[in-house]
């Protein structure tokens, strides 16, 4: 493609054009006091070489990217002076993807911090609609006017519904522009985003790492996928409910945090991804269904629940370097069903846990747990989940912890059992069922537990016996004890573990 000339794109774009500058924002009329800041372009291929090879020494590079587009713009100032003079600084901009209507953001300054003496003007251009402040009326959030550019925090009042429209982009203010402070989206009200599968609602970053790394090519990756920006606070639901259907969500501290006695959750087919946590539920009686999205690479919980009643079911969700893929906490007797999950971890970094259960019971059933994680479903603190035809795979003993397939802590009495529906399947594990010190009276029954490297169920203390009859430990001479079945050729069991009789075929999924 060839390069387009800026002076050229500026004049065109003039009339939907927004500048600002360490957090004003200028009108047109301020234009020409920018004009030595325009760049002159160079062309792409070249730009694209050259910068690369200087850029991978650098230490950090932030950007505010065409949400639709590619471009690369460069501070003259951090830039080798071998390369480019004072005044001179390269752009890279393919006409073809250059946004030229309301659908992306133009911008047009890099944020350098490297081993050079000064930083770039932290000013951004972009059109759009800039939102901030209380919203105390009723509002759409229409796709004319996207996309919408948060630059302070959002907070719809009690009582009052905002509305987004399919294929609206709201994107909130990078954390290091103008004060540093990280903006959000508050709602004491309701929130309804429903988005179609043609046209999602997108809630981002004002940065576009994604872009910006399909950008640098093969020569540079700023942004690897062990990055987790947590630019902007996410979508924060404080009052009646919020609804949240073929969105994507991304980039924030806590993506969709729903709060309240009653507040109601709803979260459908939506894409939601690199943040500390994916969705926190916490509430007394309230509600949440989180139903058939996309959960990934997060640093620390893709879902946590306290409280209230929940479904979670359909959905994908894959860790990376966190502490657990679904937690359930406190539920306090209300209903909580995790269902047909797929959780998983992606090899390389340690994510400790694929389910964690404390003091909460809920059902997990028909879920897909697949390691690398430091135990597939950890149940603690006085839990008694239903853990009820689940695959447990690859949570074995690793270079960093002790792995196991089900863990079980003191005061804890889950029921692992699948007499009417498919059993579970623990293997490939470092251990399949461990039982600790303390741990209430366990029923382990109808499940396929083979190909552990150490054993198939511990019971560590023997203070009460195991009901693990009734299980295909993958072999048809049971498992093995070393005094009550010293021939099996299954998986290992521990002292106090009542494993007779046992099945002679695996059950059936």
């Amino acid at each position: 493609m060839k390069p387009v000339v800026l002076l050229a794109l500026v004049s065109v774009l003039m009339f939907n054009l927004v500048i600002a500058s360490y957090g004003k924002i200028l009108s047109e009329s301020d234009l020409p006091q920018l004009e030595p800041q325009l760049w002159r372009l160079i062309n792409s291929l070249n730009t694209k070489s050259l910068l690369a090879s200087r850029l991978a020494k650098s230490n950090r590079i932030e950007a505010v990217v065409a949400s639709k587009g590619r471009l690369i713009v460069f501070d003259p100032n951090s830039i080798a002076l071998d390369l480019f003079s004072e005044t001179e600084v390269g752009v890279t901009i393919e006409f073809l993807f250059v946004p030229l209507n309301k659908q992306g953001v133009l911008s047009l300054l890099f944020l350098w911090e490297g081993p050079f003496p000064k930083l770039v003007d932290r000013s951004y251009w972009f059109w759009g609609t800039e939102m901030g402040g209380e919203i105390s009326e009723d509002t759409i959030w229409a796709l004319d006017g996207s996309p919408y550019y948060v630059t302070s925090d959002v907070s719809v009042q009690s009582d009052v519904t905002l509305t987004v429209e399919p294929g609206v982009e709201v994107r909130f203010k990078k954390f290091s522009d103008f004060s540093g402070v990280k903006v959000g989206l508050s709602v004491y009200g309701n929130l309804v985003a429903e988005g179609t599968e043609a046209s999602p609602i997108v809630f981002t970053t004002s940065c576009d790492f994604e872009d910006l790394d399909q950008m640098q090519g093969e020569w540079i990756d700023p942004f690897t996928e062990d990055f987790f920006p947590t630019d902007w606070k996410g979508v924060r639901i404080d009052g009646d409910s919020g609804i949240l259907s073929y969105c994507v969500v991304e980039y924030a501290e806590t993506n969709i945090r729903a709060e309240g006695e009653s507040v109601t959750l709803q979260v459908y087919n939506s894409s939601l991804r690199g943040s500390k946590d994916g969705i926190a539920f916490v509430s007394g009686l309230g509600s949440a269904t989180i139903m058939n999205n996309t959960i990934e690479r997060y640093g620390h919980i893709a879902v946590v629940l306290n409280g209230g009643t929940a479904t979670i079911s359909g959905n994908t969700i894959t860790i990376r370097r966190g502490q657990a893929g679904i937690q359930t906490h406190g539920q306090g007797g209300m209903l909580t069903e995790v269902t047909g999950n797929i959780i998983s971890s992606i090899p390389g970094f340690i994510t400790y846990w694929g389910m964690h259960c404390y003091e909460s019971s809920p059902t997990i059933s028909g879920n897909d747990i697949i390691g690398p994680f430091g135990q597939g479903i950890v149940v603690t603190d006085g839990s008694a989940p239903t853990i009820t035809g689940n695959t447990i795979t690859n949570c074995s003993d690793g270079i960093w912890s002790v792995y196991y397939g089900v863990v079980v802590g003191d005061g804890s009495a889950p029921t692992v059992t699948g007499p009417t529906i498919t059993g579970n399947t623990i293997t490939n594990c470092g251990n399949g069922v461990w039982n600790g010190i303390g741990g209430l009276p366990l029923t382990i029954n109808y499940n396929n537990i083979f190909g552990n490297d150490d054993w198939g169920v511990y019971n560590e203390g023997c203070s009460i016996t195991i009901d693990a009859e009734n299980n295909w430990w993958g072999d048809v001479s049971g498992p093995y004890h070393p005094t009550e079945n010293p021939d099996g050729l299954g998986d290992a069991v521990s002292d106090c573990v009542d494993f007779e009789p046992w099945l002679t075929e695996p059950v059936e999924p």
